[in-house]
């Protein structure tokens, strides 16, 4: 997986360049204990392992030359440690995903994104709906996509419309072309509609 094209403002990206300037500036002036030492190559792993910050964001990922997914928001904030590398979008975030013909299959809105890049999993939070070209329709307050899996799903209550259909349920899990997918507790909506009607 490659990721390129992100449009950024880094904020902090200063501060490992000095800390490159001042260190070699320090050991030249005098020998350093190693105390010392150790304590200024700590803080400059850490400036260069650590956040930057981007506004009017905007990433593409390319997998073997074809664009897959484009994702903008208007803020994002790129956390880059050993273990992990997660940048988190606030939104309103828009997600489009590609087919093989480059043509728009899936877009993906919602209010904040994780995108968990080492992991290939992104998760959406907040008014997250879904679309894809076929008609379908999602509707949710989080979405995680493994995108190394081609899995959509959430726990959390999903409205879901189809050309043919209207869902509601609990608990949703499909692939990422809808061909397969499976629903917790449906309940078609015109008859919980018609059955709240009776209620009333």
């Amino acid at each position: 997986m490659q990721e390129t094209d992100i449009l950024a403002r880094p904020s902090n990206i200063g501060i490992p360049f000095i800390l490159l300037c001042i260190v070699p500036l320090i050991t030249s002036c005098g020998d350093l204990s190693n105390r010392q030492t150790t304590y200024v190559e700590g803080a400059l792993k850490d400036s260069l392992l650590s956040t930057t910050e981007s506004w009017d964001f905007r990433m593409e990922i390319i997998e073997e030359g074809e664009k897959k997914v484009t994702i903008r928001g208007s803020h994002a904030e790129n956390i880059n440690v050993e273990d992990k590398k997660i940048t988190r979008i606030s939104g309103p975030v828009h997600i489009q995903v590609y087919d093989t013909a480059g043509a728009v299959h899936i877009t993906a809105n919602s209010n904040r994104a994780v995108y968990r890049s080492k992991e290939g999993i992104f998760e959406l939070f907040g008014d997250v709906q879904v679309t894809t070209a076929e008609g379908n329709h999602l509707e949710s307050e989080y979405l995680k996509w493994n995108q190394a899996k081609s899995i959509v799903s959430t726990d959390r209550f999903v409205i879901l419309k189809t050309p043919d259909r209207r869902l509601t349920g609990t608990g949703f899990e499909g692939n990422t072309d809808w061909t397969s997918w499976s629903l917790e507790n449906p309940s078609e909506m015109e008859n919980r509609e018609k059955e709240e009607a009776e209620n009333e």
